[in-house]
């Protein structure tokens, strides 16, 4: 792993959030005559731009293709052997993937790939060290890359999923505002009848109500349920992401959330515009600390 740049996953998060919220967009570029005859004497990598065939039987691109954006050094001369491998035994196909929402990139060239940024191309290394999951979709051990042949219209990050579009992070369904059975808007006697009685019971004023059990809060306002939260694995999601849980498994389930950085932790958020819910998960080491959901009078 290539040193200072490729702590990524919650930098491209916090970076897709700030693209996602400005209506950042990030269009493919078509291929043209033009790019094409300049692309062996101007070897400036894009991190979403088409730069290598479909077609997995095509011998790889001698350079890459222009940039306008990030400057890179020149491709060495002894590049990459073509022989096809890695761990999986799955062919990885040839070309630049990219996280989304950054500056850098990820390049294969047969059998060995590299990293590249805006201070230029790294170190060539053995495909070996990457994993396929699909077809123009590998891991690297810490960050996803898609292909940039894929990039949704628009922009988009990729996931664990494979590409994400810009207009869909951070989404979430209204079946999934519930925790441990508790639907979000439930009245304090639903509650009881599918929780037992809490622990403890406040009310502080005549309009609002909290009760609170071993590891679940549930708070009301005009006897409906407006704000959960959940430190307990006994209450989660009905999608089953639980507190302790990795965020990996989160944004395979969710997609990419909207990241809101705090001192304390980094906070995934997840809205529902229809009924005004947003499910907000409290991140700290890549862990789910807490799930809450919270929901507008």
């Amino acid at each position: 792993m290539t040193p200072n740049i490729f702590s990524l996953r919650a930098r491209t998060l916090l970076l897709t959030t700030a693209l996602t919220l400005t209506l950042y967009s990030c269009g493919k570029p078509a291929a043209t005559a033009e790019t094409q005859a300049s692309a062996a004497t101007n070897p400036v990598a894009a991190s979403e731009r088409v730069a290598a065939s479909d077609d997995e039987t095509a011998a790889p691109a001698e350079s890459p293709h222009a940039n306008d954006t990030l400057t890179t050094t020149a491709r060495p001369n002894d590049g990459p052997s073509q022989t096809k491998q890695n761990t999986t035994g799955r062919r990885i196909t040839d070309g630049y993937y990219a996280m989304g929402g950054t500056g850098q990139g990820l390049e294969v060239r047969g059998d060995q790939y590299r990293y590249y940024d805006e201070g230029g191309e790294h170190e060539w290394q053995p495909t070996s060290q990457l994993t396929a999951i699909n077809p123009g979709h590998v891991f690297d051990g810490e960050n996803y890359w898609c292909h940039s042949d894929n990039v949704p219209e628009g922009g988009g990050i990729c996931t664990a999923n494979g590409w994400q579009a810009h207009s869909s992070v951070g989404k979430l369904s209204s079946d999934e505002l519930s925790l441990g059975g508790v639907e979000s808007g439930a009245r304090e006697a639903e509650v009881i009848a599918a929780l037992g009685q809490p622990d403890q019971i406040d009310r502080t004023s005549p309009f609002s109500a909290r009760f609170t059990y071993r590891g679940l809060s549930v708070s009301f306002y005009e006897d409906a349920a407006l704000n959960l939260r959940s430190v307990s694995s006994s209450y989660c999601t009905p999608s089953g992401i639980c507190p302790g849980m990795d965020v990996s498994e989160v944004e395979r389930i969710y997609g990419a959330p909207l990241v809101d950085p705090r001192a304390d932790a980094d906070y995934w958020q997840y809205t529902n515009t229809e009924v005004a819910c947003t499910m907000e998960l409290e991140v700290t080491n890549e862990t789910v600390d807490a799930i809450a959901i919270i929901c507008q009078i």
